[in-house]
């Protein structure tokens, strides 16, 4: 459910047309990844997105590793919580998702101009509004924020190498947006057109 709901709002921060936007990712997971180092083969634990569809057996193929590199004017993923419900009614269910949209940012690369991440966050809730496109069995879909702010306990519970860890500061810069999406999933009934709950079935 939650990747669902992840996915049509990283669908509308991929589509929104900002320009310093390279990697967008939906929910990611922690995953465990080896590195070589001068004292020998090492585990990091770092967060990943699993492509839709894949069971996540070929990291290599089904992840994209949501890690700073250079190379990149920006990457924006999304860590989700677990939905809660809210409401319980004869015709849907109601729940709400904590969620939180983590970027890093390579100012330099954006704007040589830009010190921190302010302006580009405005810049991204404008896009994101206060709704998503409903998509079935989900309606209704409503967002709103709760906290935009510069909270290093989000990377740090990573396992980023020292060249990594030094991406967090200028000229580079990070922001998490903590948002509450609200959404309502539908009964779909099969072959009764009874009001009953018990006829239908939920998705």
């Amino acid at each position: 459910m939650e990747r669902q709901i992840t996915e049509l709002l990283k669908t509308v921060i991929s589509t929104s047309g900002l320009t310093w936007l390279d990697v967008v990712c939906g929910m990611v997971e922690t995953v465990q990844m080896k590195a070589t180092t001068p004292d020998g083969t090492v585990t990091h634990a770092v967060p990943a997105y699993r492509q839709p569809g894949q069971t996540g057996c070929n990291k290599g193929n089904d992840y994209t590793l949501c890690v700073p590199d250079t190379s990149d004017r920006s990457i924006v993923y999304i860590e989700a919580e677990r939905p809660n419900v809210i409401k319980v009614t004869t015709h849907y269910d109601e729940y709400t998702l904590p969620v939180t949209i983590v970027g890093w940012l390579n100012l330099k690369q954006i704007n040589v101009a830009y010190e921190n991440a302010s302006g580009l966050v405005d810049e991204l809730l404008s896009v994101i509004g206060s709704s998503l496109p409903n998509s079935a069995p989900y309606n209704t879909i409503r967002v709103d924020m709760t906290g935009s702010s510069r909270d290093l306990s989000v990377v740090n519970k990573y396992d980023y190498n020292e060249a990594e860890n030094q991406m967090w500061i200028y000229p580079f810069d990070f922001f998490t947006i903590g948002l509450n999406i609200t959404f309502r999933r539908k009964h779909v009934c099969h072959g009764s057109t009874s009001l009953d709950p018990s006829a239908c079935k939920t998705y």
